[in-house]
């Protein structure tokens, strides 16, 4: 049924009614989806999950994710792909801690394993570690390696690169001073 320019004092069937509602509904939902889309690319389910919190019908739902798809607005691989570079570059992290980050952006587990495959999580636990290890230079070399390594196992590195970059770390500070490392 086509809906032409509403007129003052026109009556309105119960199907026209509906079906003005539906189209605000589907309008009102582009729109939000778009505004989230504007200041940063999103997953799937992150736009989901902001339809659903604006008591949007999931049909409705459906409808603009589908359109939003097909018009290459979303895409959770370039978003993982573009996630993980992006924390790579400004924040480092382990893979451990980026796969849950993008777990609980809805990334299913082949697409995560797909996009961290090219993290060099030594050279980001390096990458971090530098900049924290400025810090903590006067600190001796127990609590510099309890610190450090602490600081590190919360970004989501393993324990041996944890390990070796608190070596590394303090023999680039402390050139003279090769500390040893000292297990708890």
């Amino acid at each position: 049924m086509a809906l032409t320019a509403l007129r003052p004092g026109q009556e309105l069937s119960d199907d026209q009614l509906t079906e003005i509602c539906d189209r605000e509904s589907r309008y009102r939902a582009m729109t939000a989806a778009l505004r989230l889309l504007a200041y940063r690319q999103r997953s799937e389910r992150e736009i989901r999950d902001a339809l659903r919190r604006r008591s949007t019908p999931e049909d409705t739902i459906e409808t603009t994710i589908t359109q939003l798809r097909n018009a290459r607005f979303i895409d959770d691989s370039s978003f993982a792909a573009n996630y993980v570079e992006s924390r790579d570059a400004a924040s480092p992290r382990g893979k451990r801690l980026l796969a849950a980050e993008l777990a609980a952006r809805g990334i299913d587990k082949p697409l995560r394993e797909q996009s961290l495959g090219e993290v060099d999580e030594e050279s980001a636990a390096y990458r971090a570690a530098r900049k924290r290890a400025r810090s903590l230079t006067a600190l001796p070399f127990p609590d510099f390696q309890r610190r450090l390594g602490a600081y590190l196992l919360r970004r989501g590195f393993g324990y041996a690169i944890a390990r070796h970059t608190v070596q590394r770390a303090w023999a680039e500070i402390h050139p003279d001073s090769p500390g040893e490392y000292i297990d708890e």
